[in-house]
């Protein structure tokens, strides 16, 4: 008597799941290094903000650090992020070797004052924001990406604001930046964690 066949188990539901997660991987990663830049910048910000007595040597040198961790971030955010346009892609590397420049031009010891922080810090905040929007509107609109461009544009105006508004004192400069590094980067913080949550909820 012959045996029935043995049957073997559909694969349909397994390879299902691993083409529904193949992009998944490429945008968590992306999100992931967002996320990284944005600690860095609110750890920035309460370290900026804890320190009372701060020199303008020492916060120039520090928003430069700042500024080269976030281009190496952003650097990294055009090489991990493939579910962004190519176009994306190559502003967020423009971005971060714009940064990373900037910062390394501010931990030069003659170009430490109070105005050049504010040019420094004006025209990173500017550039991110305005490219962090222009990244958005090249890739699919959908409604989780509203919070993204909302921080975006706060990010330019906050640039625009410094560049134009007269230098304040360095000690009202200093409580500035640093509240708004852990504004920005808190909000960076919650926005990616809530983007990379979201495809699990549903």
């Amino acid at each position: 008597m012959p045996r029935p066949a043995s049957r073997r188990p559909r694969p349909s539901s397994g390879t299902s799941r691993r083409r529904s997660g193949g992009a998944e991987p490429a945008g968590v990663a992306g999100r992931r290094v967002t996320a990284m830049k944005g600690l860095a910048a609110l750890l920035a910000g309460v370290f900026v903000t804890a320190w009372p007595r701060i020199t303008v040597d020492a916060l120039v040198a520090l928003a430069g650090i700042q500024l080269l961790v976030s281009g190496t971030f952003d650097l990294a955010r055009s090489i991990v992020s493939r579910d962004t346009s190519a176009e994306a892609r190559l502003l967020f590397a423009l971005l971060g070797g714009l940064l990373i420049c900037v910062g390394g031009l501010a931990l030069r010891g003659d170009l430490r004052t109070i105005e050049v922080l504010a040019v420094m810090l004006g025209l990173a905040w500017t550039l991110t924001g305005i490219i962090d929007l222009v990244s958005l509107l090249a890739g699919p609109s959908c409604a989780e990406r509203v919070p993204e461009a909302v921080i975006g544009v706060l990010a330019a105006l906050a640039g625009i604001a410094v560049l134009v508004v007269p230098t304040p004192p360095p000690a009202a400069s200093a409580v500035f930046a640093g509240l708004w590094l852990m504004a920005w980067g808190g909000l960076t913080v919650l926005v990616s964690g809530g983007r990379r949550r979201l495809p699990q909820d549903g």
